[in-house]
């Protein structure tokens, strides 16, 4: 396509590839081989700093640029990256740059004029004796995508529209909350979206945005720089915004009641960029039926939803391979947990089962598999429960590890999340034939099959106890672990294929260009 972007595909990541050790990780590095031989453009947003040089995965050939925008405490810091001498070096390439001088003094620039309209608007209806708090609870309202103005980053740095939006605002009004500088309240919520949007990505065909909104809001800022590109989201998810909001506030509140306010706004925002880029994409996918009724509940139009299941990352293995074998075995009993420590996950309703298995098995061990970063004070606090209740010398959290490793060894899989998605590490488990118990959601029932009884046993969700018994019933009857086994293997086979998956993403992507391609055609013949 002479003239046409550089090009066909640029995949924007969160928090994973080139990453090996997590499992969208892997996925996405499955997906990247997928997408060959179409030329490809790679960027990963990083919370926690660059990874080290050897937890960065090779791509590919067909990836022709390399990039990363890492967002932590320090700022925003982007690096182009090029192979050279056998391994990454960092360059000023146009796929992403630093931001220029002139970029960050133009978002100083937009920023002080939006912060008086808040404070004037917000003076003009309170009048002159009125307390601050009148003004600070407008600009909450707005922040938290309150009223018409909302958090629509087209309108960000246009002072006229903003000047429209907030006089609309003039006769809404809620109780009073905490006297926070509005210029505060505005860098809280305002700024990381803001910083980031002014990052550059290569001009590309199509847009593949993995993880929460702020990649796919950048996609779809770039796809608008190239006319009208399609924009794809996988693994929608919006807990990353939560925590780049937190991370950027770089100020401190003094007192807990405004920490809260503040903590929930904060959270409105999330959901609001959340939906704004369900609303603009051009397809969503969802990892099954649950996943995409949230999707839809969240605002992403339902004709633009397309259910693909991630699959087994692992080869399903033979039936009478030695790994079935390995768990009929006796003790010592391996139990793990797989998934981020945080609250989504539940890692704590797995802390307290351990408490009751350990009363119930004879030698078990247990191991969390995950992030520890996700959520600080979460992991904290499963720490010093685990302490509670003895169990440091038989729990461990090792943070993300290869699955090969881990499920050569285990006995049993728990799964305590509560979220719409996910079951990678369920199918991983399935396809090698490691028994699972799950806590009774929608996703996971549809991952076990048959309401969840068919591939392994469910417990309700926060139940540690009813947990427990349901793992202690699995190792303990031979007949039913080895029942569950044979089904899980056998619906990782018909169900769970990993290459299936990667065709149907790679045929989204050649239906969308081609959608694309005779849009293109049509406003020319008709120009």
């Amino acid at each position: 396509m002479s003239g046409g972007p550089p090009f066909d595909v640029c995949l924007v990541v969160e928090d994973g590839y080139p990453h090996r050790l997590d499992a969208v990780a892997v996925w996405c590095a499955d997906l990247v081989s997928a997408l060959a031989p179409r030329r490809l453009a790679l960027v990963s947003v990083l919370t926690e700093g660059p990874p080290p040089a050897n937890d960065v995965a090779a791509p590919p050939p067909h990836v022709a640029a390399l990039g990363q925008i890492v967002f932590g405490a320090g700022g925003l810091r982007v690096h182009g990256l090029e192979r050279g001498g056998g391994r990454a070096q960092a360059s000023t390439s146009a796929l992403s740059r630093m931001l220029s001088r002139a970029a960050r003094e133009r978002y100083a620039e937009a920023l002080d004029r939006v912060v008086p309209l808040f404070e004037a608007i917000a003076g003009k209806r309170a009048g002159r004796d009125a307390t601050t708090r009148e003004r600070h609870d407008l600009a909450l309202e707005v922040l938290a995508g309150d009223g018409p103005w909302g958090l629509d980053p087209r309108g960000l740095f246009d002072t006229e529209l903003a000047r429209a939006r907030l006089e609309a605002l003039e006769g809404e009004r809620e109780q009073p909350t905490h006297a926070l500088p509005v210029p505060t309240l505005v860098r809280a919520v305002l700024e990381p979206l803001a910083r980031l949007l002014q990052v550059s990505l290569p001009p590309a065909r199509c847009y593949y945005a993995v993880g929460g909104s702020f990649a796919a809001h950048l996609a779809l800022a770039a796809a608008r720089r190239t006319g009208g590109s399609p924009v794809v989201i996988a693994e929608a998810s919006h807990g990353l915004e939560r925590r780049l909001l937190q991370l950027h506030r770089g100020w401190e509140l003094g007192a807990p009641e405004a920490e809260r306010d503040v903590g929930r706004r904060q959270e409105r925002a999330a959901e609001c960029l959340h939906r704004l880029a369900l609303e603009r994409a051009d397809a969503i996918v969802a990892t099954g039926p649950s996943d995409r009724a949230f999707l839809v509940q969240c605002g992403a139009p339902p004709e633009r939803v397309h259910v693909i299941r991630p699959g087994s990352h692992l080869p399903p293995v033979a039936a009478d391979a030695p790994v079935l074998q390995a768990v009929a075995a006796r003790p010592p009993w391996f139990v793990a947990s797989w998934g981020a420590v945080d609250p989504i996950g539940d890692t704590l309703t797995f802390v307290r089962c351990a408490r009751e298995l350990v009363e119930r098995l004879d030698l078990a061990r247990f191991v969390s598999i995950g992030s520890l970063s996700a959520h600080s004070a979460y992991y904290h606090g499963c720490l010093e429960q685990a302490r509670l209740l003895y169990l440091a010398p038989l729990l461990r959290f090792l943070g993300p590890r290869p699955e090969e490793e881990v499920l050569a060894q285990l006995h049993c899989l728990v799964a305590t999340s509560v979220s719409s998605r996910g079951g990678a590490a369920i199918a991983e488990a399935l396809a090698v034939g490691v028994p699972v118990v799950a806590v009774d959601t929608p996703a996971h029932r549809e991952l076990l099959g048959e309401g969840g009884q068919e591939a392994g046993l469910l417990a309700p969700p926060g139940d540690p106890v009813a947990l427990a018994d349901a793992v202690a019933r699995l190792l303990h009857d031979d007949a039913l672990r080895r029942e569950r086994i044979g089904r899980g293997r056998e619906r990782a086979v018909q169900q769970l294929d990993r290459r299936a998956a990667l065709q149907r993403h790679a045929q989204l992507v050649d239906e969308l260009l081609a959608a694309a391609a005779r849009r293109g055609r049509a406003t020319a013949s008709t120009g």
